[in-house]
C-alpha cells in the first residue's frame, strides 16, 4: 500500500520481496478452518496462501518500503476472485527509520484488489497523514494509481486544528487536497493555500480554502 501516503512506488506482486519480521506461517497446499464469525469482509476456504501473525516488511527494487502487520491474511488466486483478505485488522507504516514518520493506516479488516489496485478498508478506519492530519470513517477506498482515497460514509476530518465533519468525502492519498460533502455543502481545501499571504481567486485547475 503505497504512493502519496507513503511516497512509494507501485508494489508488483511479481517483484515483491517479504521479508519476515515476526512468526509467519504459510499455508498452501493443506487448508485450515477459518473463522467466520462476525466478519465484515467476505471469506471462504479456497484460498491459495494463508499467512497468520504477519510482521512483515516489504520491499521492492531493493529498498524496504513500509511494514504490514496482521493478524490473518488469506491471498485468493482466482479468476473470479483475484485479492488479498485482512480479515481480523491492518495496520500499515512506511519503514523510516530515520524521521520516524507518524504517518499510519489502520482498520479493522482490509481487502486488497490486485487488479486494479483498490484497497477496500472496513470498519474503525483510521488514517494519519504525512502533517498531522487525521481522518476517521468506517469504511474507505483507496485507489492506488488515481492516488485517490474517498468514502460514501461519514468521514471525521482533522487538520490544522479543524474538525469537519461530512457524510461524503474525496481527498488525494497524501490528503494535501479533499472535498468534504454534507448538509452544508461542500468544503474545498488545498493544504498549500494556508501558507499564501494573500488568498487569490480560485481558478479551474487550483482550489482554495472556501465553502461554495
Amino acid at each position: 500500500m503505497v504512493g502519496g501516503l507513503f511516497s512509494l512506488p507501485c508494489v508488483v506482486l511479481s517483484r515483491v520481496l517479504i521479508v519476515l519480521a515476526g512468526l509467519l506461517f504459510l499455508v498452501a497446499c493443506s487448508k485450515e478452518r477459518v473463522e467466520t464469525k462476525n466478519l465484515a469482509v467476505n471469506i471462504d476456504s479456497l484460498y491459495s496462501a494463508r499467512m497468520v501473525q504477519l510482521n512483515t516488511l516489504i520491499s521492492d527494487s531493493g529498498l524496504i518500503r513500509y511494514r504490514m502487520t496482521a493478524a490473518e491474511l488469506l491471498i485468493y488466486e482466482r479468476p473470479e476472485r483475484n485479492e488479498w483478505v485482512f480479515p481480523h485488522g491492518l495496520l500499515l507504516r512506511p519503514y523510516d527509520t530515520i524521521s520516524g514518520s507518524k504517518v499510519f493506516i489502520k482498520a479493522d479488516s482490509a481487502i486488497r484488489r490486485t487488479q486494479n489496485e483498490e484497497w477496500e478498508l472496513i470498519g474503525n478506519v483510521r488514517v494519519q497523514g504525512p502533517n498531522g492530519q487525521r481522518l476517521n470513517t468506517h469504511r474507505l477506498f483507496w485507489l492506488r494509481d488515481s492516488r485517490r482515497l474517498y468514502s460514501k460514509d461519514t468521514t471525521y476530518f482533522f487538520t490544522q486544528g479543524r474538525e469537519l465533519r461530512g457524510s461524503h468525502f474525496e481527498a488525494t492519498d497524501d490528503l494535501s487536497w479533499y472535498e468534504i460533502y454534507d448538509n452544508r455543502g461542500v468544503i474545498e481545501y488545498e493544504e498549500d493555500a494556508a501558507k499564501s499571504p494573500s488568498p487569490q481567486p480560485a481558478t479551474p485547475d487550483t482550489l482554495q480554502r472556501g465553502i461554495r
